[in-house]
């Protein structure tokens, strides 16, 4: 998996909420369809959110293929990760 993009979707006084894109290469002759994702994000090795996502998402054959997250962070868990020595 391999970081491609982000986009935000907001961000205001309570928290951001964010897309992060990856490109997922299969190089194995079936097609895959991931139908739960969860995750746990980190920064500077203090948790912040959990991702969970019941979407599929489909890995094609023998490519690459795009997924997405969407990621919803409180302002209260990025000030307490020491969102000012973010590197």
């Amino acid at each position: 998996m391999k970081y491609s993009n982000f986009k935000l979707r907001s961000i205001n006084l309570d928290g951001v909420s964010f897309d992060v894109f990856f490109n997922v290469n299969n190089p194995g002759m079936l097609a895959v369809t991931v139908a739960e994702q969860d995750y746990n994000v980190y920064i500077n090795d203090t948790f912040i959110s959990r991702i969970i996502s019941t979407d599929d998402q489909e890995i094609r054959a023998n490519g690459t293929s795009p997924i997405s997250f969407l990621i919803n962070v409180k302002l209260s868990d990025l000030l307490k990760a020491g969102i000012n020595n973010i590197k």
